[in-house]
């Protein structure tokens, strides 16, 4: 019943691009979510050392190491960020264990856990690269191996950058999201780019995926069945199938290539479709409508399969904006 949830607070008056130097806090709930902790810090922010953004959280599932917490984050500091890991052994109480796992222009981490092997993986977007990159541990987190680049990333050009824009004068950084398919025993990761050179107002962008097996990389496919105007920030999970759902934002249905809908697309472990895209939302949302920031409705959307009665669900949360923006969760039975 033990549940771990990270994200970042601020504390105190402005200081930071409109906020004070965040922190990464951990939550854990040992009712199944009925209850829950005070918080502990992760990581701080500094004047010195930069923010702190991208928290993402893992458990370790594999015999082991059982129990395990992981949690990844940057520090953002311009073209220079740093990509940490810190571990706890006793269950989320402390993260004595730090270690730093790359430097350069980078963010959008995403951690993850084998249960077979206990192996911990770590993903990112390299901005200098233009690359989604990964580095693994074999020690239950202690110690990294040198980054490796997925297959069919590093075009210049390719990727769009935090604050970059696409259509409408909105932010879409090309950020990852990962899980780790027990099922099929694979790394899974998805992302979008560019279909040609990113420019600051750049349209056009793809949604794309790519696995590793213990045999290697697979070379990355797209996901949208369609290339019209743009798709972007998807999220993925997998059923007891191994078959995955990714669910991503998409405008094939405005000819203005601005106002949005949630799609998603069924495919195998290694990216071969199961069906057409599908067509999640009822509504259009419009990012100029977006109360909090016009131009951002948050960098990521997430989904999660789940088995009820032997009957395989999915259930995405996105950002829908009818009129003003909120937190929408849907329901799909492939």
């Amino acid at each position: 019943k033990w549940m771990y949830l990270t994200g970042l607070v601020t504390d105190g008056p402005p200081k930071y691009y409109g906020y004070d130097y965040s922190r990464i806090v951990l939550w854990r709930s040992d009712t199944g979510g009925n209850s829950w902790y005070s918080p502990i810090t992760v990581a701080q922010g500094s004047y010195s050392t930069g923010n702190v953004d991208k928290p993402d959280v893992a458990v370790s599932w594999y015999s082991g190491t059982r129990g395990y917490v992981y949690a990844a984050y940057v520090i953002l500091n311009g073209t220079a960020s740093e990509l940490w890991v810190k571990r706890s052994t006793n269950g989320g109480s402390t993260f004595p264990d730090a270690a730093l796992v790359e430097v350069g222009w980078i963010n959008g981490a995403q951690i993850i856990v084998s249960p077979s092997s206990g192996n911990v993986y770590v993903i990112w977007t390299d901005f200098t690269r233009d690359a989604i990159r990964m580095s693994t541990s074999y020690n239950s987190g202690l110690a990294w191996t040198a980054a490796e680049t997925v297959p069919g990333t590093g075009k210049p050009g390719s990727m769009l950058k935090p604050d970059d824009r696409i259509s409408g004068d909105m932010k879409a950084g090309s950020l990852p999201m990962a899980r780790f398919n027990w099922v099929a025993n694979k790394v899974s990761i998805v992302w979008h780019e560019c279909a040609t050179t990113c420019t600051s107002t750049s349209s056009d962008t793809d949604v794309y995926y790519s696995s590793k097996s213990p045999y290697g990389w697979q070379t990355k496919v797209r996901i949208n069945d369609v290339t019209t105007r743009d798709q972007f920030m998807p999220a993925l999970d997998f059923d007891s199938s191994g078959n995955m759902l990714v669910t991503f934002y998409d405008r094939r249905g405005d000819t203005q290539n601005i106002k949005y809908d949630l799609y998603s697309a069924r495919i195998d472990s290694s990216g071969n479709r199961l069906e057409p895209n599908v067509r999640v939302s009822t509504f259009q949302s419009d990012p100029r409508n977006y109360y909090v920031d016009p131009r951002s409705v948050g960098d990521y959307q997430d989904v999660w399969s789940q088995n009820q009665g032997g009957i395989e669900y999915y259930f995405p949360s996105w950002v829908g904006i009818p009129n003003n923006g909120d937190i929408w969760m849907s329901a799909i039975q492939p």
